[in-house]
This record gives C-alpha cells, structure tokens and sequence, in this order.
C-alpha cells in the first residue's frame, strides 16, 4: 500500500483534507488530488468529491498522469514518483 493511498484512506476515515497543493500554473490554492483507480462509493467519497478535496482520475495511469487539479484555471499538474504508477 502506497504512502499516498493511507493518506487518502485517513482523510477518508477522518475527513480531513491533505491537499490543497499550490497550482504550478495560476499559484492558486482551490486544488484537489486526482484518485486514480475504481474507488468504491461511499457518502463520504461523495462528500469529498461534492467540496472538491478529489477529482476522479479514472483508471488508466502512467508515468505523465497528474496529481492534482487546479479547479480556479482547470489545469492538472505535478507528476507521480516512479513506484507510485507501478
């Protein structure tokens, strides 16, 4: 299990929000982490989406995946280490 997945599954389970990255585009705070995968839905996976703490990413990932949205410009950006994706 990735470092990445237990802060997700913690942010779950206690409803806080690790994100809120600053956006490499506009600098911009109004971020979400993208998930990646089939999530399974729950109320607050539903919850996290409707405040916008996560956008779905969908299944496919790879190397040039994004990790974060940016929702003031609508831009994705960083990139996932190596051994995340694999």
């Amino acid at each position: 299990m990735s470092f990445r997945l237990i802060e997700i599954l913690i942010a779950d389970k206690w409803g806080v929000n690790m994100s809120n990255e600053k956006c490499s585009h506009c600098s911009s705070h109004d971020t979400s982490e993208i998930l990646y995968g089939l999530p399974a839905f729950s109320m607050s996976l539903e919850k996290r989406l409707e405040a916008h703490e996560i956008v779905l990413g969908g299944c496919c990932i790879d190397e040039d995946s994004p990790v974060y949205h940016c929702h003031a410009c609508k831009k994705d950006f960083g990139k996932l280490p190596a051994y995340d994706y694999l």
